[in-house]
């Protein structure tokens, strides 16, 4: 827990230094003791249960797009080529042949 808690100081810490590099002047409006409050809050009270839910949806995601889709099925009464009629076997005294109608 004390890791979580300084990784979210720290990040912050690491944003308002950035932002008043570049001249952002956001955590100051915020207020940075209130800005490191929320900030460790988030981190250890709400992202216990928000990341496995994201994590569960990123999966769920990737496992449907690894799945092959569905393509449409043949007629009944048809082979698998496109729309022509399954081919036949004719026995016959002599010889087998095969034969399509």
């Amino acid at each position: 827990m004390a890791v979580v808690v300084a990784a979210a100081i720290g990040s912050t810490l690491l944003y308002a230094g950035v932002g008043a590099l570049v001249g952002d002047t956001a955590a100051r409006h915020v207020g940075l003791p209130g800005l490191l409050f929320s900030a460790a809050l988030y981190d250890l009270l709400l992202a216990p249960f928000i990341v496995p839910g994201v994590m569960w949806l990123a999966r769920r995601r990737q496992k449907a797009a690894r799945s092959p889709r569905p393509g449409p099925r043949p007629r009944p009464g048809t082979s698998p080529r496109a729309g022509s009629p399954p081919a036949r076997v004719c026995a016959s005294a002599a010889s087998a042949a095969v034969w399509a109608p």
